[in-house]
């Protein structure tokens, strides 16, 4: 019962939500369209219900925004070189800001799809035929007011690829900007899995929480010659990687003992230092020692207060990586005896432990923490 309730209550506190980090604009923009664009998607991305985080290692993807003058960019992310080749007509019946084409007057739709920004004729003419922009001699751009190209790319935190990309070209970032940064920001959003997001390889985590069922098999000699097949208990356990190779844990945990016709729950208390090895992908093999304090529940037993133990770890990751499935192999033995204060009867253990269970990782280290 409390195996299930610690995993259900931890499963909880576990976030479905990708935390997002908002990377300064980058390239050759003016200070202020930098300042207003990075503020404008922080807003969007918070009003369409994400979260945006402080630090990128905090975060499961990175929005990145780069502003570069329209007249420097590349032949293939020239908007001169886009053509409209959709099939449909995406002209809306009723455009925002409206299209007017009286008097002569002739206006374009203009979309941005994917790296390119396609124009459409808002006539209702053939938009399947391909029509290029007409580049610009530097007689007819002289005395005009420079225009910006801004490219938004999301990427994957944990593997650095970019996962999609956005742009459009302004000439001030002000209120006429809004809708497009919008739209960028919603395109990007609808391009991330659902599902619990974490940052980072599992088993490079500052903190676990480790639940788990035991079967405490335990020898007694020296006074009372007997095996105990039947004994069993649960651990909850706190432990801390300070170094990637090495952690150090504490916890609690509540077996059964039968000695004779006389039983007991005791609670014991380790404190282990442990050597962490990553194996493959997927696998981690944590060898380890300490000692623990033995206390009495019930008061029929009186356990000898400490014990030495040695044991190996192993963890198998799941593919969320929300944490780890773990078995443990123990062995501990007394420091002195243990007795039954009714009968006088003292004794020593061997005690082997055999354990399953889960361990959830919490805090991600940086990539250069070792």
């Amino acid at each position: 019962m409390m195996f299930s309730l610690v995993c259900f209550s931890l499963y909880g506190q576990t976030s479905r939500e990708p935390k997002i980090f908002i990377a300064p604009i980058d390239g050759f923009g003016r200070e202020a369209d930098n300042d207003y664009i990075y503020k404008r998607l922080t807003y969007e991305v918070i009003l369409q219900f994400h979260t945006v985080v402080k630090s990128k290692y905090d975060s499961n993807y990175v929005f990145k925004g780069t502003i570069d003058l329209a007249d420097e960019m590349s032949e293939e992310s020239s908007v001169e070189q886009v053509v409209a080749t959709d099939t449909n007509n995406p002209v809306p019946v009723s455009p925002i800001p409206p299209i007017s084409n009286d008097y002569g007057r002739r206006e374009f739709f203009s979309m941005v799809n994917g790296d390119g920004l396609y124009f459409y004729d808002s006539t209702g003419t053939d938009n399947t035929a391909k029509s290029v922009v007409r580049k610009t001699t530097p007689l007819e751009t002289e005395g005009k007011e420079k225009k910006y190209y801004f490219k938004l790319e999301m990427t994957d935190n944990r593997t650095g690829e970019v996962i999609s990309r956005q742009n459009f070209i302004f000439v001030n970032a002000d209120a006429s900007v809004d809708s497009l940064i919008s739209t960028l920001v919603t395109n990007l959003l609808s391009d991330i899995p659902e599902g619990p997001f974490v940052s980072g390889d599992l088993r490079n985590r500052w903190m676990y929480v480790e639940t788990s069922a035991l079967w405490t098999p335990r020898i007694y000699f020296a006074g009372y010659d007997s095996i105990g097949f039947l004994d069993f208990g649960a651990k909850l356990g706190l432990e801390c990687h300070f170094l990637n190779f090495m952690s150090v844990g504490a916890g609690a945990q509540v077996t059964w003992e039968q000695v004779d016709d006389t039983a007991d729950f005791l609670l014991e208390t380790p404190v282990a230092v442990k050597f962490v090895f990553k194996l493959g992908e997927n696998f981690a093999l944590e060898p380890y020692g300490g000692a623990s304090f033995n206390y009495s529940i019930l008061k029929k037993i009186h356990p000898c207060p400490f014990s030495w133990f040695a044991g190996v770890q192993f963890g198998i990751k799941d593919k969320k990586e929300i944490g780890l499935l773990v078995f443990d192999a123990r062995f501990a033995m007394d420091f002195s005896h243990s007795s039954i204060p009714e009968t006088g009867r003292e004794y020593q253990r061997y005690c082997f432990q055999l354990g399953v269970g889960y361990k959830f990782g919490f805090l991600q280290k940086r990539d250069n923490v070792k």
